[in-house]
């Protein structure tokens, strides 16, 4: 069975098996090579928490646009593939695909400039998909998509024992790839100095790039393997960029931070040279749209998060084929 939907310029062939999309330009316009480099590689994601508000699609829109990402991801995406895909490839300058997902009522949405066999699901679980990104002139790394279990109905003690199977799958998803140039990104529902983060039997994440270099290190006469996390350097007054973290949240309770960082981005030590940390933002502005209200605080009405963007350069790793 297949149905054909025809928008703006574009096709949508849609079957069971594959979702294809297909820009028809006129023969005066320069043809897109889905073959050139994408160096460096953009990417971003937002938690958009539900909303499918016209004026959230425009913002998403203009995310995607304004920093020409490669790859992004939403979760919490009620806005239809339909829709996005019109609203992204409507100016014709660049060309998105909606990468589908077939587990059922996944957390995440990606649409992305990269043809399926540039972007392929490896692994995929509910909460957790592993993608195995290729730029066809440098290489290949694996990116994770993650919507960790909220604080809202998990206590600490949840989200840290659960970080073993966590940690389980990711090890499985680099045993297969056969390599660990990896990097994890989305909503880890959990602040970079919890538990779940830097425990050895979690994700073992560091703060410290110098440290995350050497690799691994023994505990108990077993090795674990780093992650370094550069969301440490937005806390603070005189953090990284115009805001304290993607995510704030007040109560009357005994114990509040405010702001956190449940929105990260985590690398193995092997794609740190590809990594340009000068990239990494958490973004505060859309085109003129302040996602920060009047008490500088997140924007609720478009969503209870910020995004996050950075680069990866692959040029930068001369074994980036290998694996």
């Amino acid at each position: 069975m297949r149905a054909k939907l025809f928008f703006g310029g574009i096709l949508l062939w849609h079957n069971f098996k594959k979702t294809k999309i297909l820009l028809h330009l006129s023969f005066k316009q320069k043809r897109i090579s889905l073959l050139e480099p994408f160096n460096p590689m953009k990417i971003g994601f937002w938690n958009i928490a539900g909303n499918s508000s016209p004026a959230l699609q425009t913002l998403v829109e203009g995310f995607a646009q304004e920093n020409d990402l490669d790859i992004m991801v939403l979760l919490e995406c009620k806005i239809s593939e339909t829709s996005l895909l019109q609203g992204l490839n409507r100016d014709k300058k660049s060309l998105y695909f909606w990468s589908r997902s077939f587990v059922p009522r996944n957390y995440f949405k990606v649409f992305t400039k990269l043809e399926d066999r540039f972007s392929e699901v490896i692994e995929e679980e509910r909460r957790i998909q592993a993608r195995r990104v290729i730029d066809p002139a440098y290489g290949q790394f694996s990116l994770i998509l993650l919507h960790y279990p909220s604080k809202l109905f998990w206590d600490g003690s949840d989200q840290i024992a659960q970080t073993f199977e966590l940690k389980h799958f990711i090890d499985g998803v680099e045993n297969k790839t056969g390599h660990d140039r990896t990097v994890v990104i989305g909503d880890f529902n959990m602040n970079p100095f919890e538990q779940g983060m830097v425990q050895t039997t979690g994700l073992h994440t560091t703060m410290d790039r110098r440290i995350a270099e050497l690799g691994s290190r023994i505990v108990q006469t077993r090795s674990y393997k780093f992650f370094y996390n550069p969301m440490w350097s937005f806390y603070g007054e005189k953090g990284k960029g115009g805001v304290n973290s993607s995510y704030f949240y007040s109560s009357s309770s005994p114990v509040t931070y405010f702001w956190n960082i449940f929105d990260q981005v985590i690398l193995r030590p092997s794609l740190l040279p590809a990594f340009d940390e000068d990239s990494l933002q958490i973004l505060t502005q859309i085109g003129s749209q302040n996602l920060l209200n009047k008490d500088g605080v997140v924007d609720t009405s478009f969503s209870d998060h910020l995004p996050v963007i950075f680069e990866i350069k692959l040029n930068h790793i001369h074994y980036a084929t290998s694996g």
